[in-house]
C-alpha cells in the first residue's frame, strides 16, 4: 500500500503558525507508505503512515491553523497493489479541529508622579513603569502585528475629532493645559498612545506583544510621564474608561489581538497616575 504522490496539491496552502508548509517529497519518495509535512525550517508539522492493511496513522506535531470554520479537512489519495499488480484507489479524510484559543489577560501598571518642588534622585520627572505578563496560547501562536486597541475602546478614548465627541482622553490635562493625544502604531503591531502639550511630550503608554525565549508570548507595558497631570473633575467616579478616584487617575485600556488562524483573545491593561507630593508652603 503506498501514499499517492498526487496529494502535493491537496495540500497547498496548509500553515502552520501562519507559516508556509511544504510535503517532504524526498522521503515520500523513498517510503510512499509515509507522507511527512514539514514547516518553512524543515521541521516535521503532521505525518500521514499506512500499512498493508489499510490502517493509518495521523501524527500531529505542530499547530495547523484553521479557517473561519475552525476546522481544517484534508483529503489524501491512497492506491494499493497487490501481488498480482492489481491497483485499487481510496482517500483518506483527515479533520483538524481548532485548538483552544488564548487566554484572556489583564495586567495593571502604576507610577506615581514626580515632585516638581524637590526632585530628588528618584522622584523627579520623567517618571517610569513597566508591567510584563504572560498570555497562555494551548494551541496556535499569536500574531503580534494584530495587536489593536478594540473599535470600541478607540472611538471611546480618541472620539471623532469633532467638538461634540472629543474622547475621553480631552478630559486630561497639564498644568491647566489640554493633553493631546495620538495613537502611534508600528508594522510590527506595536503602538504608542502619545500625549503632548504645545508639543512637548506629556505621557507616552506603550504595548507590545513578544514572544520570549521560552516560546511563550508576553504583552509587555511602559508608562513614561514626562509632565504632571491634572486631577480630573470625576472624584469618586468610576465609570467610563477614565476615572478618578483618591487622586489617581486610571485610565483602562482594552486591547485584543488575533492568533494565526484568526482567533481573537482580550488583553485588558489598566494604567494607575497617582498623584505627586502636594506642593508645601512656607
Amino acid at each position: 500500500m503506498k501514499l499517492s504522490l498526487t496529494q502535493i496539491n491537496r495540500l497547498t496552502g496548509i500553515t502552520s503558525n501562519g507559516e508556509a508548509t511544504h510535503i517532504d517529497t524526498a522521503a515520500l519518495a523513498n517510503d510512499p507508505s509515509t507522507l511527512t509535512l514539514l514547516d518553512v525550517d524543515n521541521n516535521p508539522v503532521m505525518s500521514v503512515t499506512i500499512d498493508a492493511d489499510g490502517n493509518y496513522t495521523v501524527t500531529q506535531y505542530q499547530p495547523i491553523d484553521q479557517d473561519d470554520s475552525d476546522i481544517t479537512n484534508i483529503a489524501l489519495n491512497v492506491s494499493g497493489t497487490d501481488d498480482d499488480g492489481d491497483t485499487a484507489n481510496g482517500t483518506i479524510n483527515i479533520v483538524i479541529n481548532d485548538g483552544g484559543n488564548a487566554e484572556d489577560v489583564s495586567d495593571e501598571v502604576t507610577i506615581e508622579e514626580g515632585d516638581l518642588e524637590n526632585p530628588a534622585s528618584g522622584n523627579e520627572y520623567p517618571v517610569h513603569g513597566e508591567s510584563s505578563k504572560l498570555i497562555p496560547t494551548p494551541s496556535d501562536d499569536l500574531d503580534p502585528s494584530t495587536l489593536q486597541l478594540t473599535d470600541e475602546a478607540k472611538a471611546t478614548l480618541f472620539g471623532d475629532g469633532t467638538d461634540q465627541n472629543p474622547g475621553e482622553l480631552s478630559e486630561i490635562t497639564s498644568g491647566g493645559q489640554p493633553v493631546d493625544f495620538v495613537s502611534v502604531e508600528n508594522p510590527d503591531g506595536s503602538f504608542s498612545i502619545v500625549g503632548t502639550v504645545d508639543g512637548v511630550e506629556a505621557i507616552t503608554i506603550s504595548f507590545e506583544v513578544v514572544q520570549g525565549e521560552d516560546g511563550e508570548f508576553y504583552i509587555n507595558t511602559t508608562v513614561d510621564q514626562a509632565l504632571p497631570l491634572d486631577n480630573i473633575n470625576k472624584d469618586g467616579d468610576t465609570s467610563g474608561y477614565i476615572t478618578n478616584d483618591d487622586d489617581v487617575i486610571s485610565v483602562d485600556l482594552p486591547l485584543e489581538i488575533s492568533d494565526t488562524d484568526g482567533d481573537t483573545s482580550n488583553i485588558d491593561i489598566t494604567v494607575n497616575l497617582k498623584d505627586g507630593q502636594d506642593p508645601s508652603f512656607w
